[in-house]
C-alpha cells in the first residue's frame, strides 16, 4: 500500500531527536500494519529504525521484542528449549498480517 499523503519522514537517531507528536504522525517500525491499509490522515512518519534498539532480548521473565524487530528475525529466533510456548513463535509469525513478504516457508526471510 502506498502512503501518498506522507510529506515528511523524521529519522531520529536518539530519543531527544524524536519530534513532538502530531495527530497526523505515525510510528514507522517495520510497517507491517502501517502499509496494510490506507492511512489517509498520515502526513509524517517517524522512523524508529535509527534508534538501533536490540531486536530481541532474552530476560528472566521472557522475551523482549523491539518494535523495530523484523518478522524474519523473530522467525529465526531459537527459544530456550524449556519455553513451552516456543513452538508458537514461528506459527504466530506466519499468521501475522502481510508476513509472507518477510518470512519464506523455509524461514530464511529476506
Amino acid at each position: 500500500m502506498d502512503l501518498n499523503t506522507v510529506s515528511e519522514v523524521a529519522r531520529p537517531s536518539t530519543r531527544d531527536e524524536i519530534p513532538d507528536w502530531c495527530d497526523s504522525d505515525a510510528w514507522l517500525a517495520g510497517g507491517t500494519w502501517l502499509f496494510s491499509e490506507p492511512q489517509s490522515g498520515v502526513r509524517r512518519l517517524i522512523d524508529l529504525e535509527g534508534l538501533s534498539w536490540p531486536s530481541l532480548q532474552v530476560h528472566e521473565p521472557g522475551l523482549a521484542i523491539a518494535a523495530t524487530c523484523k518478522i524474519s528475525q523473530l522467525y529465526s529466533f531459537t527459544a530456550p528449549p524449556e519455553w513451552r510456548a516456543a513452538p508458537l513463535i514461528r506459527q504466530c509469525c506466519r499468521s501475522l498480517l502481510a508476513s509472507f513478504r518477510g518470512v519464506s516457508q523455509s524461514g530464511s526471510g529476506r
